[in-house]
């Protein structure tokens, strides 16, 4: 079991069941009357407590084990919208143990989160992990997830207004902010190499500015619908893309849709080490 371990006098053979451990010390124990490595693991479930800057509790579920943590979401629902701040470690009986991930729909659906830090460190955020939260209007995303984010990540988030990526991101996933209807401008780092398809249809508002802050960008096809276009189709209506380079300018314009009723325009925003913030949905490059 997952509580501290009575530990047996004798073992019952290789048919026995995977034995669950709370600590390395105690799987250490059973291996050192004769349990084998492959019957013994450091598995548990943990709930930890937690409280925001305006004192309001709440409480997070994770899977330990040996390698780290991953949050499988809410233990307990919040009494009223938190701002949460997900750790980058968490311990156990003087155990630290790293939080690695953060499961799959881990939070879909929750009205009670008004905003969310996620650390750095943690490596892998799951598929639509934060969809569908009526009362999420900021989320950061560090740049330890890399290229591991599951898609739809943010999608339906319809009051998110702000998000900041950090650098380190390689990829936008599918979805990631579909129908985030009142996020109207998108900064991408400067580690993006691709978007994937849907991830920045903004829904009814739509995406009125995209920075991209690469030097060079990869364009998939297969990404971009049939046409291997940014078009209407997408959520690009009107968009302004700025981008660093000319090349990345010429890029752009192969690929933005031609369609008049719906004209997009790309720029070159010739700023070293450009600060990048929000203010009421527009973008500011300084």
């Amino acid at each position: 079991n997952s509580a501290d371990l009575e530990i047996p006098g004798e073992k019952f053979g290789n048919s026995i069941n995977l034995i669950n451990v709370r600590t390395p010390e105690a799987k250490t124990a059973l291996m050192n009357i004769g349990y084998s490595e492959s019957q013994v693991r450091v598995y548990f479930e943990l709930n930890m407590p937690c409280t925001d800057e305006n004192g309001n509790r709440y409480v997070l579920n994770y899977t330990v084990n040996e390698n780290g943590a991953k949050l499988n979401g809410f233990a307990e629902t919040p009494e009223t919208p938190v701002d949460m701040v997900i750790p980058k470690e968490i311990s156990d009986s003087g155990i630290v143990y790293p939080v690695k991930s953060i499961a799959d729909s881990a939070f879909e659906g929750s009205a009670f989160v008004k905003t969310v830090v996620i650390s750095e460190g943690i490596e892998s955020i799951g598929s639509l992990a934060f969809k569908n939260m009526d009362s999420l209007t900021y989320a950061s995303v560090p740049g330890s997830v890399k290229g591991n984010l599951g898609s739809g990540v943010f999608k339906s988030c319809i009051f998110l207004k702000k998000c900041d990526l950090a650098e380190g991101i390689t990829v936008i996933p599918p979805e990631m902010f579909y129908n985030c209807q009142r996020l109207s401008s998108a900064v991408l780092p400067s580690t993006v190499s691709r978007i994937n398809l849907g991830a920045l249809s903004a829904g009814t508002n739509r995406l009125k500015e995209v920075a991209i802050l690469s030097e060079s960008f990869v364009i998939n096809s297969g990404y971009l619908g049939e046409s291997g276009r940014f078009d209407d189709n997408w959520g690009y209506i009107g968009t302004k893309w700025i981008v660093v380079n000319d090349d990345m300018k010429e890029l752009l314009e192969s690929r933005i849709s031609a369609n008049p009723l719906y004209p997009q325009t790309v720029v070159v925003a010739a700023v070293s080490d450009p600060v990048v913030t929000f203010g009421n949905g527009i973008l500011t490059i300084s």
